[in-house]
């Protein structure tokens, strides 16, 4: 089981914390988050933060993975 540092996007809905997504770098996470913390015409802000997360290479979705 190979461990790699992920930085994982994690939003508040209805009080909880939920896992939505796991990224390579903190920039990527960081940039996400403040998108959704921006008011928009079309949905509410919601309240997202970036986590630093160990995590197996093999049982994630890595943002990077999908884009080669």
């Amino acid at each position: 089981m190979e461990k790699t540092l992920a930085f994982a996007l994690i939003i508040m809905i209805e009080g909880q914390e939920v896992t939505y997504k796991h990224f390579p770098t903190i920039n990527e996470c960081r940039y996400q988050a403040q998108e959704l913390g921006k008011a928009q015409s079309y949905y509410e802000p919601i309240e997202a933060t970036c986590k630093p997360k160990l995590v197996d290479k093999k049982l994630i979705e890595m943002y990077y993975e999908q884009n080669k």
